[in-house]
């Protein structure tokens, strides 16, 4: 489990500046980088997948990888139209879901319920 610790700890770091990044963006409407905001969510799955397939964690690779493609695809779309309240609405709930999940993972909370998940595991309870 240490080497889960030690990817959650630069999923954290990682991607609490995300989350200050698509929220400055979202504020200012600026499409162009809250894609490449979906792009750094999509290069920080890339760079932990391996780590958390080796853990039997791929759910957060898949939640940072969509994530990124979400903000990316839309934000993408902008670039055709104006920037409407729906596209503020949208970039805001995939801020908020991040940034309680960077907050769990910073307060210890989300590794200790993967050490107990783990633990299940291992014992063979479902």
């Amino acid at each position: 489990m240490e080497s889960v610790g030690a990817v959650l700890v630069v999923i954290q770091e990682r991607l609490s500046l995300i989350v200050l990044k698509l929220h400055e963006y979202t504020c200012s409407s600026d499409s162009k980088r809250i894609a490449g905001t979906g792009e750094d969510l999509i290069g920080l799955a890339d760079q932990v997948c391996d780590q958390l397939a080796e853990a039997k964690h791929r759910v957060l690779f898949q939640t940072l990888r969509e994530a990124g493609l979400g903000l990316w695809a839309r934000a993408t779309e902008i670039g055709q139209r104006d920037f409407c309240e729906s596209d503020k609405t949208y970039f805001t709930e995939v801020h908020d879901v991040l940034s309680h999940l960077c907050a769990k993972m910073e307060s210890g909370e989300y590794y200790n319920e993967l050490a107990k998940l783990q633990a299940i595991r291992t014992k063979g309870v479902a």
